[in-house]
């Protein structure tokens, strides 16, 4: 196979320049290498000297050493150093200008700020799976407080003497609920019935064994039954919310304290 002679020519050009490139490569390394051997040197005999000179002149020399040496950028992040290092605007200074510091103070809000928005998408995540784990869990109890006064209401009325037990669980039940209206509303039903069959005394009614009652235990324990699982509901409703509000509140806080804490190094 033949190639046009240009192609040669170019590619035998691009390897000399890649050679060359190399080895100024190498020559850069080895210069950079012999510069930090040399800085760890000074830095040595600076050490050194600082060890000897007393309190008045360590603190002389610190106010007095330029603030461009490495120390003054130690706290900077490669990306800040790289936006101090594109400033056009001072000429032969060795410092960047106001604006590449102002430039760099802001690439590192805005790293903060993302990394802020991050924890909060964490924590949001986080809150909709604690929100989901309490929903389960509410809904299991739930259920399982329904099977149980479903089993509550079997028991009142599977025979004579499970009946006095179903009684007393039923005063208690009504006694927990304190349903002022639904009370009340028996209570005129049984005065009617007493008034109808001309009991004087509500406590000694006359049983007419022709006269149906009003609501039958079944139907008594039913209703107690939905009562409660509706009240149950409800607390579940307001127990899951009160949680994300109070996640809420936290965040709300959290940024609170976050803006606080801007404020004052902003006006410090």
């Amino acid at each position: 196979m033949h190639f046009p002679v240009d192609f040669v020519f170019t590619g035998k050009s691009r390897f000399s320049e890649n050679s060359s490139l190399t080895t100024e490569l190498d020559q850069k390394s080895l210069e950079l290498r012999e510069l930090k051997a040399q800085k760890m040197v000074l830095c040595r005999e600076r050490d050194e000297l600082l060890a000897l000179l007393d309190v008045k002149e360590r603190g002389r020399y610190l106010r007095s050493r330029s603030i461009s040496e490495d120390e003054a950028y130690s706290e900077y992040s490669s990306t800040e150093l790289a936006v101090l290092g594109a400033c056009k605007c001072r000429v032969t200074s060795p410092e960047p200008c106001g604006c590449a510091h102002a430039a760099a103070a802001l690439r590192r809000e805005l790293c903060k700020l993302k990394e802020q928005y991050e924890a909060q998408l964490r924590r949001r995540d986080e809150a909709a799976q604690t929100v989901d784990a309490y929903r389960a869990a509410f809904e299991e109890q739930l259920y399982r407080n329904k099977q149980l006064m479903l089993q509550l209401a079997e028991i009142a009325v599977a025979g004579p003497s499970k009946y006095e037990k179903a009684k007393v669980i039923l005063k208690n039940l009504i006694h927990l609920l304190n349903d002022d209206d639904y009370l009340c509303e028996i209570t005129n039903q049984r005065q009617n019935i007493f008034s109808i069959n001309g009991n004087s005394k509500p406590g000694k009614p006359e049983v007419d064994s022709q006269s149906e009652p009003v609501m039958s235990d079944r139907d008594l324990v039913m209703a107690l039954t939905e009562i409660l699982h509706q009240r149950n509901e409800a607390f579940a409703h307001k127990k899951l919310a009160a949680q994300v509000l109070s996640d809420r509140v936290k965040e709300l806080e959290t940024e609170l304290s976050h803006y606080q804490t801007s404020e004052e190094e902003t006006f410090s």
